[in-house]
């Protein structure tokens, strides 16, 4: 019997893309597209209810992890496999946690992932093959830390430091920017503040980017910002995680690391 997909992304030309390639298979039928969630559990509420669900994880209303929980803890026996072009290791661990069944990257050949995952759905957790691969790079790795108070930047570059990562600061939004785009740097990681009077720390971190070499650089946002609109800002566009200030520096290093995989 074939397994009963539906496809939930905003951009209408990727759904038309993966439509024809999983109708390609024998053994899958799109049975529905939407373009968000609201969409989506208005199929579901009409029962039709799919084997799978393959979900953008970027979407306008929501983060994938959000709306994972969401389906799950009403049709238990879905399986939920993410579609992003971000590769950060943060979003597939918090995707996956919320209890989702994969995360495929868009850009990569997922033929064979796709074959596996509709033989059974339910096997284990399906991962795109760049996602299992993790970069060695030789010497210290450089991490950008962004913030408009100089004492705040000071602390942070001398704990990177001593825990043996090269540091290169930045006091505004628009001066990490241009660090970025500096061609003679090479970025591992972003560490910024969120509110700065130029350019908030997300938004920063969204236009870096955009530059060719950092489209999928891992990013993390300190903050003293209670915010929930923020924090969903932050993390729809991919932030890895929303550190709250104060923090202890220790479990501050253990997430740079972790970020760093």
């Amino acid at each position: 019997m074939k397994k009963k997909i539906i496809l939930t992304d905003p951009n209408i030309q990727y759904r038309n893309t993966i439509k024809i390639i999983i109708n390609s298979y024998e053994d899958a039928i799109v049975i529905a597209e939407t373009s968000g969630e609201q969409e989506l559990f208005n199929i579901l509420n009409n029962n039709l209810i799919p084997d799978i669900i393959f979900m953008e994880m970027q979407l306008l209303e929501t983060t994938g992890a959000e709306l994972t929980k969401k389906i799950l803890e009403k049709y238990p026996n879905i399986v939920i496999i993410g579609l992003s072009v971000v590769e950060n290791s943060f979003m597939v661990d918090r995707f996956l946690r919320a209890g989702a069944k994969g995360y495929l990257l868009k850009l990569s050949n997922n033929k064979t992932i796709l074959s596996n995952i509709f033989r059974n759905p339910h096997a284990g957790n399906f991962l795109s093959d760049k996602l299992n691969k993790t970069k060695k790079k030789k010497g210290k790795q450089t991490i950008l830390v962004v913030d408009d108070f100089e004492t705040n930047t000071y602390v942070i570059g001398l704990t990177l430091k001593n825990s043996n990562y090269h540091v290169i600061k930045a006091e505004s939004g628009f001066a990490g920017l241009k660090v970025a785009e500096n061609t003679d740097n090479d970025i591992d990681l972003i560490v910024a503040d969120y509110n700065m009077p130029d350019m908030n720390g997300a938004d920063m971190i969204k236009k870096i980017r955009e530059i060719d070499k950092y489209y999928n650089i891992p990013a993390l946002i300190l903050s003293s910002d209670k915010s929930p609109e923020k924090q969903k800002y932050a993390e729809h566009i991919g932030i890895s995680a929303w550190i709250q200030k104060p923090f202890q520096l220790d479990r501050f290093v253990k997430i740079i690391k972790r970020a760093l995989k």
